[in-house]
């Protein structure tokens, strides 16, 4: 079987896509962890800043 021109291209979309929604997936998970973090500063050591 041959591979196209088609082909090729079509796989080489899928996969900047399939990169694409990896790091999508993996900016929301680490935005999720820093907003964590951050809550966790707000409520605790940074508490006592408050006026």
């Amino acid at each position: 079987m041959r591979i196209t021109i088609k082909l090729k291209l079509a796989a080489a979309f899928g996969f900047v896509i399939l990169l694409l929604v990896g790091s999508a997936v993996y900016g929301i998970i680490s935005l999720s962890s820093l907003n964590d973090a951050v809550g966790d500063l707000v409520s605790g050591p940074a508490k006592r800043l408050e006026l």
